[in-house]
């Protein structure tokens, strides 16, 4: 059963080029890493400044197994920080195919 990850967040005013800068440099990391890499999707609707990632994963282990990596990973928080979101805007949000 696959499982989805989706972040949104709203991006801090006047930082947009740098957040596609740094989403860029995110992404490719995670490549690097051998992580799953997410899809960018910017909103179109509501608030402008709305950016979400799509994670997707083979199944919950395979999303329990990259978390844990991750927690290991001393870089990854830098890199993943570095995106100038608007502080609290962050939300998670879990799913699994039907």
């Amino acid at each position: 059963m696959s499982v989805v990850l989706l972040v949104r967040g709203e991006v801090s005013y006047g930082r947009w080029a740098d957040f596609l800068s740094a989403a860029q440099r995110y992404r490719e990391y995670r490549r690097q890493k051998g992580y799953v890499v997410p899809e960018l999707l910017l909103g179109m609707t509501g608030p402008m400044n709305t950016a979400l990632f799509v994670y997707r994963y083979v199944d919950g282990k395979a999303h329990e197994d990259e978390d844990r990596a991750l927690g290991e990973d001393r870089d990854y928080a830098q890199v993943a920080s570095s995106m100038p979101y608007r502080e609290g805007s962050l939300h998670y949000e879990l799913f699994r195919d039907a």
